[in-house]
């Protein structure tokens, strides 16, 4: 064989071998972000879980220990303190948000308010709409797995969230105290209220290095 067939051969050799070693590893990287997003689907349940189920309990408790009032406090201070335990412990965003705000602190993002306003707002408890779930690249180029849980007002939530005429007047005094530019009255029960919004960070995959 001539000599230059023979570097031709082992040239293309080479570039298929390459080609190989490319494709291999992007089925690689392929399969590690899939078992990620399985893994973040299955942790963003288990906080969805943990975050309704600490509320619901710890209003109820609140409500029959101090009414209303009490469990007013209760309903803002569980929701930071849990948003604050999961963003140090795990490095997760857990927040409720919602377009008629009541705690500015908690403004929607563009992409939060963007599918809320597009999709969830004419929901109802009777017509919902699903979790919204996906993987995504965030505005500082990060991967993440998004959940979006909507959120409908239930029967007991009306002494806060209710008509001027299911408000009692000790709420209607702290709303006016703490929140004075509240929107977040005059739903009726089964309304959309807003989301729970978990992000939960993707590692990045690179292909292997010689």
């Amino acid at each position: 064989m001539k000599p230059k067939f023979f570097f031709l051969g082992l040239f293309w050799l080479g570039l298929v071998s390459f080609g190989v070693w490319r494709l291999m590893g992007s089925v690689g990287i392929h399969a590690n972000q899939e078992r990620q997003v399985m893994a973040a689907e299955k942790d963003s349940k288990v906080a969805v879980q943990e975050f309704m189920g600490s509320m619901k309990a710890r209003l109820q408790a609140a409500m029959k220990e101090g009414g209303p009032a009490n469990a007013f406090s209760v309903c803002s201070e569980v929701a930071q303190e849990m948003t604050q335990t999961y963003a140090e412990e795990k490095g997760w965003y857990l927040r409720r948000t919602a377009l008629r705000l009541r705690n500015p602190l908690n403004a929607p993002d563009n992409y939060e308010r963007g599918w809320m306003e597009r999709a969830a707002a004419g929901s109802t408890a009777e017509t919902p709409i699903s979790t919204y779930t996906k993987a995504v690249t965030n505005e500082e180029y990060v991967r993440e797995y998004h959940l979006m849980k909507p959120l409908y007002l239930e029967a007991a939530c009306l002494v806060c969230h209710g008509t001027p005429e299911q408000i009692p007047d000790v709420v209607e005094g702290l709303l006016a105290e703490k929140y004075p530019n509240d929107a977040a009255i005059g739903f009726k029960e089964g309304d959309f209220r807003g989301i729970l919004s978990i992000r939960i960070p993707l590692p990045d995959e690179e292909l292997p290095k010689n």
